[in-house]
């Protein structure tokens, strides 16, 4: 009798532990819901990211910036909606917004603009990144330097540049906070890896037969991916510079890449064809696009949901997932099963 309650108690671990390692899979996904209040037509979603549990931030080009649950308000910027990206500092804190030729900065807790910066006698701004209330690192577009500005956001105290950083454009910073390390990719074909606090070159890392256009760390923080124009994506080791495994199977160059809390790799192509690969053979495992609209950006909600702009500026809520009641019902029949076949020997 002590057996079998024993085998009752292990079974049931085994269960509880397999719902809660459930990964996201793109198989079989089924649309929940439009997100409603999405943008004009013809403005393809730039951007998607979750802000907090399942509240979204989206931006369009030369739209305003948006955000909302299952509906999207535009932020208090009436007069401000040429915005065609953002990004959210480290802690989330504060939200940047880009436009053609200015800067505005948001404080996340009530999202009102405390600072606009202009921009105008300078090249378009193309790429940034922050450290709460110390640290903008930016790009401009069609250029090779690195941009350091020492700020508390509201003024600017002195900025650092860091010319020919690469020998042809950057299109991408990726921030490796807790080290104080930030890499960006190039035109050059090159990634390299700089310290942020004495501005020193680190090391680079090569592989990648065209420019590279997106970075994203793993959540180890000791590996790293990057997408290339050549449709391939690599997987890095960050302090060894070496590469340790790369994907084929995009038609078409990478946009945006993105590592699920479960270590799954998506990654997004310009054809609009998502992808998802295996972490440690590289094989691809799902596919996903819409036939009518082309995907233009994408987010894995930390829910497990997966969200998806396009071209045509719609937003969409995608799962696969079936109720937690129902999947345990399932897993704990099963277990029920092999425990009487396993206890009928006792």
């Amino acid at each position: 009798m002590n057996s079998k309650n024993e085998c009752k108690i292990f079974t049931i671990d085994i269960e509880m532990e397999s719902i809660e390692n459930d990964s996201f899979f793109l198989n079989n996904l089924k649309n929940v819901c439009e997100i409603k209040g999405s943008f004009a037509q013809n403005l393809p979603i730039t951007k998607i990211i979750e802000f907090k549990s399942n509240e979204l931030l989206i931006s369009s080009f030369k739209g305003p910036i948006k955000k909302g649950i299952h509906k999207l308000n535009s932020l208090n910027n009436k007069n401000k909606k040429d915005f065609f990206n953002f990004e959210l500092s480290v802690k989330k804190e504060y939200l940047f917004c880009l436009s053609l030729k200015r800067l505005d900065i948001y404080k996340t807790s009530n999202f009102k603009l405390i600072n606009s910066i202009d921009f105008s006698s300078l090249s378009q701004i193309k790429n940034i990144c922050g450290i709460d209330n110390e640290i903008i690192i930016f790009t401009l577009l069609g250029q090779c330097d690195l941009f350091i500005e020492y700020t508390n956001y509201k003024h600017s105290f002195f900025t650092q540049k860091i010319p020919n950083a690469h020998s042809k454009e950057i299109n991408c910073l990726c921030l490796i906070v807790n080290r104080d390390l930030l890499l960006t990719g190039s035109n050059d074909k090159t990634i390299k890896l700089w310290n942020i606090l004495n501005q020193k070159f680190i090391c680079s890392y090569h592989g990648h037969s065209l420019g590279v256009i997106c970075i994203e760390m793993c959540i180890d923080q000791e590996y790293f991916l990057s997408g290339s124009f050549d449709k391939a994506i690599k997987l890095w080791h960050l302090d060894k510079s070496e590469c340790l495994r790369t994907f084929y199977g995009h038609e078409s160059l990478i946009t945006c890449l993105h590592v699920t809390k479960y270590n799954n790799i998506l990654s997004l192509s310009n054809d609009g064809i998502l992808k998802q690969w295996d972490y440690e053979s590289g094989d691809n495992q799902a596919n996903f696009n819409l036939k009518q609209e082309r995907i233009t950006s994408f987010t894995i909600l930390d829910s497990g949901d997966l969200i998806t702009g396009t071209q045509k500026g719609n937003v969409f809520k995608w799962s696969n997932k079936t109720s937690s009641a129902s999947r345990k019902n399932q897993i704990l029949t099963e277990q029920k099963i092999k425990l009487c076949k396993s206890c009928s020997i006792l």
